[in-house]
C-alpha cells in the first residue's frame, strides 16, 4: 500500500498527528497520549518495515530530547597508560607514547566531556551522535575523521560508510550503511554499536591523534592571531587544556580569550598562578558576554590547576609544588656555577675553533660550542668527567645560547626574564637530563634523545625534542602533528614504452628506479593519507586504476619481484602487498602519461581531485615564496584550517607539517637535505647509525652543520647525528672506531627525512615555495 503523508492538524494545540484515512483508532493505554497513539496506528497500518522516511517527520517533531547517554567506567589516563604498556597506542595516527603534559591535557578534555571516562556515546541533542572522550560529532563531521582513521574498528561493529548521503552542519557527508536517515543513529541498536566501537583500542588511538592535532592547529592559530606576542605559560598543561576544551566547545571563544590573554601578558614576568588567573578571567569574560558563563565555569572547575608529577596517574601534587607550579628563578648563577666547566668543555671543538674560541674569554668559547652544534656533546663529556651539578651544567648550556650573559645570574629586573627563565628550565629538564642519562662507556645510545643548540634563528632543540613525538621506524612512519611520513625510496613502479623505436621495452627511470624520482608522489601520498587514512587512499587508487586503466605493461615490485600491475590488483593476496606509493604513482601516470608527468604540480592536484579525497586541490599561484612573511602567514593559516600543503625546494617536493615564527618543519621524502643545490652530497639518507655516521663523516663542515640543524625537530635522527660532530673532530685514525660505537648504539632504522627543520634564514637559498594545496570542499 502507498503510505499516506503524515500531517499535523493546524488546530490541534497538543501537536497530535492526524490518523491516515482508513486506519482504525486503537484503544489507548493509560498515560499514552493521542499523538503517540497516532504514531502507533501508523506503524500498524504501514507495517514494522515502514521506511525511515515515513516516520522522520514524526521523529523530528516529537520527543526532541530522545536519545541515549552511555558512559564508560575507565578513567581515560588509566586506559592510555594501559595501552602504552601493551604497545597498542601508536596506531591510527597517535604517538606510541604520551608524556605527562599530553596525558593531563587529554584527561582534562575528558573531565568536561565524559566525566573523565575513556568512552561515551551521547545522542540527546542535534549532533545525532557524539562519541568518545572528545565527543566528536556526526553533525560537525569530526566523527567522520575518526571513522576514516580506524575504519576496520568501526566495521567490526557494523558501522560502515555507505553510498547514500546525509545533509549535516558540516555539509553533505556519506551515510552510514543501513541508516538512510541520521535520526536512526540516535537509538539502539546503533548507539550500542557506536559505544562498542568507541571502546576499541584503535578508535581511542584515533581520538588521541585527532585531539593532539586539534591542539596543534589551535596553537598555530594563536600565533597567527597575535603576531609577535608570546608568554611561556601558554604552554602550561592547564592553560592548554582550558583553551583546547574551550575550542572544542566554542572555537571563536577560545581564540578570543587567547588573544586577549596574550595582549595582557606578553613579555611580562609573572608566576604561573598569576597567568592562569588572567587566562581564566578572559575565558569567563568571553563566555559571559554571550550569556554562557556556566559553560566557562564548567571548563575551569573540571580541569585542575595542579598537574600530576609523574605520568599523569599519580596523586596530584600540592598546589605550587608540582613540576608545572612556577618557573622558579633559574640558577644562573649561584656563584655563577658553570664558568669552571668551559675549558674542559672546549675539548669538543675542532682544533682550529678551540684555538680561536677563547677569544673574548669564556663567552667566546661557549659561543663557539653553541654555533658548532656541540652543546650535547660537551655536556656528555662533562658528565663523563664527573661533573654532576645539574645547575652548573644548565648554566653552561644556557650560556652557549646567550654568550652575552656568560657568568651572570638572571634577575627579575632583566628584560624578557620570564622567557629566559622558562628556557633555562627547559634546558635543565631536557638536554642536561639527557646528558645524565647517557649509558656507561662502551654504549653510546642515550636513553633520552640528545639534542643540540641549533644555529641562530631557531628554537632550542631540546624544547622541540620534548614537544615532538618521535617517528616510528620503517618505510611509513608517524612523526609530529598526526601526519604520516613516507619515504620515496620504496617506490618500485615501472612500465613499458607504448610508441617509438623502443615500444614494448621497459622505460628507464632516471637513476634506474622510480624511488629516486617520486618525491612528488610521495609528498602527495603523505597529504592524502593525512586526510583520509592509508586504507582509504589505497582503496581510492585501486578503484581509479580499475576504472580509468593503467599504462601499457605497468609493473610493481611485490616480494622483490616485478609483477604485472593488473594481475596483482586482481589477486587479493598480492594487491595488499603493493606499496601505497606505487599505487599513487600508477594513477598519476595513467594510460598515457610519461614519467615526467609525476613531476608536474598539476598532476599532483589532478590525482588528489580524481581520488575524491582532496576535492579542492590547487596549484599555488601568485605570491608563493615562503621567504615572504605574508606567504608564511598564509601557509600557517591553511595548516590551522586543515589544508595540507606540498612545498617545493630546489628540484624537489616536500610535505609541510608546521610553520613556526623561526622557520618551518617538513617531511622530506628523500632524507635530511644538506645542500641547496644539485651537486655533491645532497642528503643524509635514512639508515641505521652506522650508515648515517658513514655518510655524515664524508661531508664537509658546512653540510655537517646543516645536517645537525635539519634534524633538530626529529629526535630519533638527532640522537644519532648529534653525536657525529665530535667524532668528525677526532683524528682520522680514531674516527672509524668511534663511528662503529655509534652504529652499535643505534642499530635500528632511522628516517632522517621526517620532521626536518628549515630556519627562515635558509628559505631563499633552498627556494622554499608553495606548490600544491589539498583540502576538502568545492
Amino acid at each position: 500500500m502507498t503510505p499516506h503523508r503524515v500531517v499535523a492538524r493546524a488546530d490541534d494545540r497538543r501537536g497530535a498527528v492526524a490518523r491516515p484515512p482508513g486506519v482504525p483508532a486503537q484503544q489507548l493505554a493509560p498515560g499514552v497520549s493521542p499523538g503517540i497513539s497516532a504514531v502507533l496506528d501508523l506503524q500498524r497500518a504501514a507495517g514494522n518495515g515502514a521506511t525511515a522516511g515515513l516516520l522522520v517527520p514524526v521523529q523530528r517533531q516529537r520527543n526532541k530530547a530522545a536519545g541515549v547517554a552511555k558512559y564508560g567506567t575507565t578513567r581515560l589516563t588509566d586506559r592510555l597508560d594501559d595501552m602504552m604498556q601493551r604497545g597498542v597506542l601508536g596506531v591510527a595516527g597517535a604517538p606510541a607514547t604520551l608524556d605527562r603534559d599530553q596525558l593531563f591535557v587529554l584527561q582534562g578534555v575528558a573531565n568536561v566531556e565524559t566525566g573523565g571516562k575513556d568512552n561515551a556515546v551521547y545522542t540527546r541533542d542535534n549532533m545525532y551522535v557524539s562519541l568518545g572522550f572528545k565527543q566528536v560529532t556526526l553533525s560537525w563531521g569530526s566523527l567522520y575523521e575518526i571513522i576514516e582513521a580506524a575504519p576496520g574498528a568501526f566495521a567490526k561493529h557494523g558501522i560502515v560508510l555507505g553510498g547514500g548521503t546525509y545533509t549535516l552542519k558540516a555539509g553533505v557527508k556519506p551515510a552510514i550503511e543501513g541508516a538512510p536517515d541520521p535520526v536512526m543513529l540516535k537509538t539502539p541498536p546503533w548507539t550500542d554499536r557506536f559505544f562498542a566501537a568507541g571502546g576499541e583500542d584503535e578508535v581511542v588511538s584515533a581520538m588521541v591523534a585527532y585531539t593532539l592535532k586539534e591542539q596543534g592547529r589551535m596553537e598555530r592559530r594563536f600565533a597567527t592571531d597575535s603576531p609577535g606576542k608570546s608568554n611561556p605559560w601558554m604552554r602550561d598543561p592547564t592553560a592548554r587544556a582550558w583553551l583546547l576544551e574551550a575550542r572544542n566547545n566554542r572555537p571563536v571563544f577560545a581564540y578570543a580569550a587567547a588573544k586577549r590573554t596574550l595582549a595582557r601578558t606578553s613579555g611580562q614576568e609573572m608566576a604561573r598562578e598569576a597567568f592562569l588567573a588572567v587566562l581564566e578571567s578572559e575565558i569567563r569574560r568571553v563566555y559571559e558576554a554571550h550569556d554562557e558563563g556556566k559553560k566557562a565555569a564548567n571548563i575551569i572547575s573540571k580541569i585542575s590547576r595542579t598537574v600530576p608529577p609523574g605520568g599523569g596517574t599519580s596523586t596530584p601534587a600540592a598546589p605550587g609544588t608540582g613540576p608545572a607550579a612556577v618557573p622558579a628563578t633559574p640558577s644562573p648563577g649561584a656563584g655563577a656555577r658553570g664558568t669552571e666547566l668551559v675549558d674542559e668543555a672546549a675539548a669538543v671543538l675542532p682544533p682550529a675553533k678551540a684555538a680561536g674560541g677563547g677569544s673574548g674569554g669564556g663567552s667566546g668559547t661557549v659561543a663557539a660550542i653553541g654555533a658548532a652544534g656541540l652543546v650535547a656533546a660537551a655536556l656528555r663529556l662533562l658528565v663523563a668527567a664527573g661533573h654532576g651539578d645539574a645547575n652548573a651544567l644548565t648554566n653552561f648550556a644556557f650560556w652557549t645560547a646567550h654568550p652575552e650573559l656568560f657568568g651572570t645570574k638572571l634577575a627579575p629586573s632583566q628584560p624578557n626574564f620570564a622567557q629566559l627563565s622558562a628556557e633555562w628550565i627547559r634546558l635543565r629538564d631536557g638536554i642536561v637530563r639527557a646528558a645524565h642519562a647517557t649509558p656507561a662507556a662502551g654504549r653510546t645510545a642515550p636513553t633520552t634523545p640528545p639534542t643540540t643548540q641549533p644555529a641562530a634563528g631557531t628554537v632550542p632543540a631540546d624544547v622541540i625534542a620534548a614537544e615532538s613525538p618521535p617517528p616510528q621506524a620503517a618505510g611509513a612512519t608517524q612523526a609530529g602533528g598526526g601526519d604520516k611520513y613516507f619515504a620515496q625510496r620504496v617506490g618500485r613502479y615501472r612500465d613499458v614504452a607504448d610508441s617509438g623505436k623502443k615500444a614494448g621495452q621497459i622505460r628507464p627511470w632516471l637513476h634506474k628506479t622510480s624511488g629516486a624520482n617520486v618525491c612528488n608522489m610521495t609528498s602527495l601520498t603523505m597529504g592524502l593519507v593525512s586526510m583520509a587514512g592509508e586504507d582509504e587512499v589505497r582503496a581510492r587508487m585501486i578503484g581509479l586504476l580499475r576504472t580509468a586503466g593503467m599504462h601499457t605493461g605497468a609493473q610493481v615490485e611485490v616480494g622483490k619481484k616485478f609483477v604485472d600491475l593488473a594481475a596483482a590488483l586482481a589477486d587479493p593476496s598480492m594487491s595488499a602487498r603493493i606499496s601505497t606509493l606505487d599505487l599513487v604513482t600508477a594513477v598519476a601516470i595513467g594510460k598515457q602519461g610519461t614519467y615526467k608527468s609525476v613531476t608536474e604540480a598539476g598532476t599532483i592536484a589532478r590525482v588528489a581531485r580524481d581520488a575524491g579525497i582532496a576535492t579542492k586541490a590547487r596549484v599555488a599561484a601568485g605570491r608563493i615564496h615562503l621567504a615572504d612573511p605574508q606567504v608564511r602567514a598564509k601557509a600557517a593559516r591553511m595548516l590551522a584550517d586543515g589544508t595540507r600543503v606540498i612545498v617545493g625546494t630546489v628540484n624537489h617536493y616536500v610535505y609541510l607539517t608546521d610553520v613556526r615564527d623561526d622557520g618551518v618543519v617538513v617531511h622530506d621524502p628523500a632524507g635530511a637535505r644538506v645542500t641547496p643545490g644539485l651537486t655533491g652530497y645532497l642528503f643524509v639518507r635514512a639508515g641505521n647509525g652506522a650508515a648515517i655516521a658513514n655518510e655524515f663523516l664524508k661531508m664537509d663542515a658546512g653540510r655537517q652543520a646543516a645536517a645537525v640543524r635539519r634534524v633538530t625537530t626529529n629526535p630519533a635522527a638527532a640522537a644519532v647525528i648529534n653525536e657525529l660532530p665530535a667524532i668528525a673532530a677526532l683524528p682520522v685514525a680514531e674516527r672509524a672506531a668511534a663511528a662503529a660505537r655509534v652504529g652499535a648504539g643505534h642499530p635500528g632504522h632511522v628516517e632522517t627525512g621526517a620532521s626536518n627543520f628549515y630556519a627562515t634564514s635558509e628559505f631563499r637559498e633552498n627556494d622554499l615555495r608553495l606548490m600544491v594545496t589539498l583540502s576538502k570542499g568545492s
